[in-house]
């Protein structure tokens, strides 16, 4: 195992994914808000990271931070063994497929022709990309192929999004809430998909936002973002174990309360506090830029 001493920490090859003691702060001129503070969060390379959250937490935020599509104020990241943005790193780009929380497909492609074009991105022909398409499209019931991107339902444009983040098959997938919106037995589908293409095939590292708390009960190991820190990051099983509950739900609830009873670790308002603290939350989860266009983009820049 090759390690490698930074500033803060040693990062080891096992790991996919590493940051360290990152802060990020929002500001808004007359304010500013602390969306996290000093996060830690490790992924180990072939598995499956769950990040559970509340609604405006920061999740998305720190996905960002990770892909390097927001700077952060304070820390160490790094991704496949670089940093984000650096020379080769291929991050944002062709080393990750990123499927962002929001949809960001261009309305007028066609179903195969969105795959083909961000496949194409990534430096894969229309024969190969044709090649996987048979895979996603039964793996996640996409609908005809034909049918454009503005006819669709809010869960099938949600489909096609991620059919894009993993059609050239990356060592890092990104996915910000997948299986919102998709019905039961598509979401196992694509459940037992990326099991598979960790631990089995070893050919890939996934990290998964979801609302649907026992899902995540299926990932390697969950980080609970929650008042600007990871409060918990441990596999599902030792952590039912450990604080004794029958499953991950009570776990994750258990945990939300003691800390609120700890009264640690609140928002940290640098300035003052704006009037309605629900915007700032939206707006700090929000963007109005093309996410997957803005990824990939950087992949042609390689080329």
């Amino acid at each position: 195992m090759v390690r490698r001493q930074t500033e803060f920490s040693i990062i080891d090859d096992d790991s996919a994914v590493v940051g360290i003691n990152v802060c990020k702060t929002l500001d808004k001129g007359k304010f500013e808000f602390r969306i996290f503070d000093h996060v830690n969060i490790t992924v180990k390379r072939n598995t499956i990271y769950g990040l559970l959250g509340a609604s405006g937490c920061g999740k998305t935020t720190l996905l960002k931070c990770l892909l390097g599509l927001l700077p952060i104020d304070q820390g160490e990241i790094w991704i496949l063994g670089g940093k984000p943005n650096t020379k080769n790193s291929g991050v944002p780009g062709f080393q990750v497929g990123y499927m962002p929380q929001d949809i960001s497909l261009l309305p007028e492609h066609t179903v195969r022709g969105a795959v083909r074009y961000f496949g194409g991105l990534a430096g894969k022909t229309k024969a190969q990309v044709d090649e996987k398409y048979a895979l996603f499209e039964e793996l996640t019931a996409l609908p005809k192929a034909n049918l454009r991107i503005r006819t669709l339902s809010g869960g099938d444009q949600r489909k096609v999004s991620l059919v894009c983040a993993l059609i050239h098959e990356p060592p890092l997938l990104i996915l910000d809430e997948p299986t919102a919106g998709v019905e039961p037995h598509t979401r196992y589908k694509i459940w037992e998909y990326l099991k598979q293409i960790t631990s089995v095939e070893k050919k890939s590292t996934v990290i998964i936002t979801t609302h649907y708390i026992e899902e995540t009960s299926q990932a390697d190991r969950i980080g609970i973002l929650r008042n600007t820190h990871i409060i918990a990051e441990e596999s599902p099983q030792q952590l039912i174990q450990h604080y004794n509950k029958g499953n991950l739900e009570d776990t994750v609830v258990f945990l939300s309360n003691e800390q609120d009873e700890s009264k640690q670790e609140m928002p940290i308002w640098l300035v003052e506090p704006p009037r309605d603290e629900n915007e700032v939350h939206e707006e700090a989860e929000s963007s109005k830029v093309n996410e997957n266009f803005a990824t990939l983009l950087c992949i042609a820049e390689t080329f």
